[in-house]
């Protein structure tokens, strides 16, 4: 049985090798407070959703989508967080903006033009874009949601595999689709 201090050397070397490979995690504190090793291990199976690996950054990370994709997608998404901010409080509407946060192509200061801006061209796309394809990229852009509560949502697959294998194969149809819109409609 392991002491407690080696237990913690043990934690440290792995996060610091979580943090380096970019997948993120908690402090060797809290993962000793949730229950050490067990803890960590949970962590890192693929069912658990976690803030930094929303649906997109995941499909880009693991290198299946382009970067015209990926480009798009992002774009969609700042653009879904700029459109629900409140202009006369200057807040995010958090029921309108999705999940995981905001992109880095939101500018840091606000102005209500770019709001405006951004409703418009929002209400744009969704004029425009509209059934599955919108359904698919309002869920795993904007809303940031779980790949199996995607598949099984919009595709009805109920086993968990089939619903997130449908969903990355949906979102990435959704966001060549986008990509494609993106350019033609300028």
């Amino acid at each position: 049985m392991q002491t407690q201090a080696a237990e913690v050397d043990r934690l440290r070397r792995v996060t610091a090798e979580r943090e380096r490979t970019n997948q993120g995690t908690a402090t060797v504190e809290r993962i000793m407070r949730a229950g050490g090793a067990a803890a960590i291990e949970y962590a890192g199976r693929e069912n658990v959703q976690r803030i930094n690996a929303a649906p997109l950054d995941r499909l880009w990370k693991d290198g299946r989508i382009s970067a015209r994709e990926f480009d798009a997608g992002d774009w969609l998404r700042s653009l879904a967080y700029l459109a629900a901010i409140d202009p006369g409080t200057m807040a995010v509407n958090w029921d309108m903006a999705g999940g995981g946060g905001r992109s880095a192509k939101v500018p840091t200061m606000f102005s209500t033009q770019k709001i405006a801006d951004a409703r418009i061209e929002f209400r744009r796309i969704e004029r425009t874009i509209r059934g599955v394809v919108m359904t698919t990229l309002r869920l795993g852009v904007i809303k940031e949601r779980e790949m199996v509560e995607i598949g099984r949502a919009v595709f009805g697959h109920g086993n968990d595999r089939d619903a997130r294998v449908a969903a990355a194969a949906g979102l990435q149809v959704a966001l060549a689709a986008l990509a494609d819109w993106r350019e033609t409609a300028g």
